[in-house]
């Protein structure tokens, strides 16, 4: 997704936090999936929503696949 780079481990930095289940956490954790803003015309809490509306479930979340959409 142009605008956000996703990056495994550790990132304090982030936005949000994903897991490999698709569940956002606004908490840092370690070991999710970082969320990183890099143009700030982009709303992380529009991303989130579109996340969570996305049937996170039925996915595999992973930086491969978050960073190779749009």
């Amino acid at each position: 997704m142009k605008g956000f780079l996703f990056v495994d481990g550790n990132c304090p930095n982030a936005s949000f936090w994903i897991t490999k289940q698709g569940s956002i956490s606004m908490k840092y954790h370690k070991d999710l999936i970082g969320c990183v803003v890099l143009d700030p015309k982009n709303r992380s809490d529009l991303l989130i929503k579109m996340i969570l509306e996305s049937n996170p479930k039925d996915i595999i979340w992973t930086t491969e696949y978050l960073n190779n959409l749009g």
